[in-house]
């Protein structure tokens, strides 16, 4: 005697076979063709652990360094930034721009010297919060690594655009 109607164990015989052969052909594509993720993108500075800005200028974060070392030495002074100009060999504007640029962020304050001489800093709260922040950063080996090869890619980049003009 024939049945009226739907056979639902075929229907779903059916169905899981549909489904078994939709996703071995999907797992046979993706082998084939993986997912490719493009290799430009932007990072926030809350992203990147290190922070990034201020640790790839090395001159304000030397100069921040050097500046907590004066201040154990003597603390309760304001500390000519003069021996630092000569340590690092900079001109006379370049660390009066250097002590200026840490006053923009809050790290010193500033008693600025006349036009021949350097200025004289005292280091802030906040200042003394990113040495500290500066000297944790030092002692991880991720962020020394991530640092390193960004500087290598920096001067890869800075060859490659000089050798052949290409980026710019």
């Amino acid at each position: 005697m024939a049945r009226d109607g739907i056979n639902n164990f075929n229907l779903d015989r059916w169905a899981r076979q549909v489904v078994d052969e939709t996703n071995k052909s999907l797992e046979r594509a993706q082998r084939r063709n993986p997912p490719r993720v493009s290799a430009q993108f932007s990072v926030t500075r809350s992203a990147a652990l290190g922070g990034g800005e201020f640790e790839n200028s090395g001159e304000l974060a030397r100069l921040l360094v050097w500046l907590d070392e004066r201040s154990r030495e003597n603390p309760a002074q304001y500390i000519d930034v003069g021996p630092f100009i000569e340590e690092q060999q900079l001109h006379d504007e370049e660390a009066s721009v250097l002590a200026f640029e840490l006053e923009q962020r809050d790290f010193v304050k500033v008693i600025p010297g006349y036009e021949d001489e350097a200025p004289d800093v005292w280091l802030t709260n906040a200042g003394r919060a990113e040495i500290r922040r500066l000297k944790r950063l030092r002692r991880d080996r991720a962020v020394r690594l991530r640092s390193t090869m960004d500087a290598f890619h920096r001067w890869l980049f800075d060859t490659f655009s000089v050798k052949f003009g290409v980026l710019s």
